[in-house]
């Protein structure tokens, strides 16, 4: 695993997940109604939500560590590395929430508030220093968001938000390479250790309010790729989908969680749901159509249908959405052929998706199938080897 995959677990630093705690009600109220749009996938209109609360506001830093957060947000939902442009925006929005947050915390009684929005703001840099590949300024942007955050943890009502932060970047350091594990003591200031991350996330799932639904997602993809739980992965998707029910990555969340518990009926009503809010006209769940057909293409191989699951997998690929899931419908594509016994179909699809970007890691997977034909037993092994058998 390298160290830029683990990007993969960053989600923005300081979106509200739920309510606002003590800010004033037009900063909660605007920040609150932006990042609902952001979990939309909304982007025009959550810059603007955002805009104008840097607007009416401009001594908080909060809009302007929005803006920055949103802008990371679109890049990574993409997988876009910036423009110029966006490094010019974002180096000037997180300038101004960094010293506005310092002024904040140096005042009598706003020192919670300050140190949190300046650990947030410290927090996207080096999340944006991840999107563009610079891992060097990524890791020492973290260590200085975990130095402000790690003292918040006592300071009331703001030591909740700071968990997810602290067990963020807890856990990631402890996900790095033996050859980078050095970076762990760097970044955490001790020997980083991946349960106590979890731990921390956890708390802030149920417990933080500005970065609740963050942990949430956080916690999804943890338990599903790098700690193989699917019950945990499970629960925190279900708390995502239920607290933002009109956020087309939460349900494409529960959908994975689903398909990864093995739970392959439940899957394809889900995705079906989801599909059918789709063709609904203007709705964003039409931008994730790609992630719902190749869940439910996963889905109908753990019914043991392959010749349903290519067609699944087609129309992902077809649905020309985000660029890693077509990458991965071919590869899985490739493998319901193989189960099919149509080998040159499947060498085909490989290729392919060898052909593709592949920020996910999976060509060392198209590599061994092109020598050796996908089976069951490597189904079993790649989908779901926490479940055992599924058919």
């Amino acid at each position: 695993m390298r160290f830029w995959r683990l990007s993969a677990l960053l989600t923005a630093a300081i979106l509200p997940g739920r309510s606002s705690l003590a800010l004033p009600a037009d900063i909660a109220r605007l920040a609150e109604e932006g990042s609902a749009q952001l979990y939309n996938l909304e982007f025009d209109r959550a810059f603007a939500t955002f805009n104008r609360l840097a607007a009416a506001h401009p001594e908080h830093p909060a809009g302007y560590g929005l803006l920055a957060s949103a802008r990371w947000w679109e890049a990574r939902y993409a997988f876009t590395k910036p423009d110029a442009r966006s490094n010019a925006l974002v180096t000037k929005e997180l300038d101004t929430a960094i010293k506005l947050a310092r002024a904040m915390a140096a005042r009598p009684g706003e020192w919670c508030e300050g140190e949190f929005f300046l650990g947030g703001a410290l927090g996207i840099r080096a999340h944006w220093e991840l999107v563009q590949h610079n891992w060097v300024a990524a890791a020492i942007g973290a260590r200085r968001s975990v130095t402000v955050l790690g003292p918040m943890v006592t300071c009331t009502p703001y030591g909740d938000e700071a968990m997810f932060g602290l067990g963020l970047y807890e856990y990631a350091a402890a996900r790095l390479p033996w050859s980078l594990r050095w970076l762990s003591r760097y970044i955490t200031g001790v020997g980083a250790d991946s349960s106590g991350g979890l731990a921390k996330l956890e708390h802030a799932a149920v417990q933080a309010h500005w970065v609740r639904t963050d942990a949430q997602a956080t916690l999804v993809n943890a338990y599903t790729y790098y700690d193989r739980d699917a019950v945990r992965a499970l629960r925190f998707a279900g708390m995502f989908r239920h607290e933002h029910p009109d956020s087309p990555m939460a349900h494409t969340l529960y959908a994975q969680s689903l398909a990864i518990s093995g739970r392959f009926a439940e899957t394809l009503e889900a995705v079906d749901t989801s599909l059918a809010r789709g063709r609904e006209p203007g709705s964003t769940f039409a931008l994730e159509t790609t992630a719902y057909d190749y869940w439910r293409g996963i889905a109908l191989l753990g019914l043991g249908r392959p010749a349903d699951a290519v067609d699944a997998f087609t129309r992902a690929i077809g649905a020309a959405g985000r660029a890693p899931w077509i990458t991965s419908a071919l590869l899985k594509r490739g493998c319901a052929h193989d189960l099919l016994g149509q080998r040159a179909l499947a060498v085909a699809d490989y290729r392919a998706m060898l052909r593709r970007p592949d920020p996910w890691e999976e060509a060392r997977l198209a590599r061994t199938h092109l020598k050796t034909p996908f089976t069951w037993k490597d189904f079993d092994h790649e989908i779901a080897p926490h479940r055992g058998k599924s058919r």
